[in-house]
């Protein structure tokens, strides 16, 4: 992931205001302790890495990390998020790991999270699930391997319901949404 950009809509203001903004500029080696990126959990420190501008997260690490930003408890808040996956090889199972979403305050109760969610020979293709650990909608059709995605994803404070959105335009371009709802107090981080 190449650049990380949160903003929230106030509804009643309509008022745009960027709550955290990163690409990634720091010394190679591990994420934490730049930014507001911080260690919440898993048993390794250090896993999740910075090369050259990028974030590299793998399914054997353990460790999770999250930035945090003053809490938004109303409204839409939404991330983009550049994304490359690299050709796993193997193509079986059907619980395939989020990589990124939104958190509340403890870091723990987890909303929006964004998976790779169907893995075949020919591509991948994303999923958003409103909190749960599997995807609740995976998006229709394939993306490539080692090609570079803005996935732009949002979640109504009110309804607890996200939405995602691949390379998008505008708002009312194709998105997939989460199913059912969860009850949000505050999001505080993305991770």
């Amino acid at each position: 992931l190449a650049k990380i950009t949160l903003i929230t809509l106030t509804a009643w203001s309509l008022v745009w205001a960027q709550v955290l903004s990163e690409d990634f500029t720091y010394s190679d080696g591990s994420l934490i302790g730049n930014g507001s990126w911080v260690h919440y959990s898993g048993t390794t420190d250090g896993q999740v890495l910075v090369s050259n501008g990028t974030v590299l997260i793998t399914d054997q690490d353990s460790e999770d990390v999250r930035a945090e930003f003053a809490p938004v408890t109303s409204g839409m808040l939404y991330f983009g998020i550049d994304v490359q996956l690299a050709d796993p090889g193997s193509y079986s199972g059907s619980d395939f790991e989020y990589f990124t979403g939104f958190s509340d305050t403890t870091g723990y109760s987890l909303y929006a999270r964004t998976e790779a969610a169907a893995l075949s020979a020919t591509g991948w293709s994303p999923g958003i699930s409103n909190s749960s650990g599997s995807s609740d909608a995976t998006w229709a059709s394939e993306l490539d391997y080692a090609t570079t995605y803005r996935i732009v994803v949002g979640t109504d404070i009110s309804t607890g319901v996200s939405e995602l959105w691949v390379d998008p335009t505008a708002s009312s371009d194709t998105k997939i949404s989460g199913t059912g709802s969860v009850t949000i107090s505050d999001i505080g981080a993305v991770f």
